[in-house]
């Protein structure tokens, strides 16, 4: 099969580092989150991950005026 015909496979879950570039903070604002219990993660063997879903609902709370990362 050809690079060209290859489909994508998107990320259901992606690294707290990944995390915060997505959202555009330091990996420390997401390490603290995830401490303080307001983003959900999962763990995968011995990784720490922030599945796609939980990153969307963390963003939707933020949308809907809920304080989610302090300043």
């Amino acid at each position: 099969m050809s690079r060209k015909n290859q489909k994508t496979i998107e990320p259901i879950a992606i690294s707290l580092s990944a995390a915060g570039a997505a959202l555009g903070v330091c990996a420390r604002t997401i390490f603290n989150e995830v401490r303080d219990g307001n983003l959900r993660t999962a763990r995968i063997r011995n990784r720490r991950v922030v599945t796609i879903e939980a990153l969307r609902d963390y963003v939707r709370r933020a949308q809907e005026g809920e304080s989610v990362i302090e300043t």
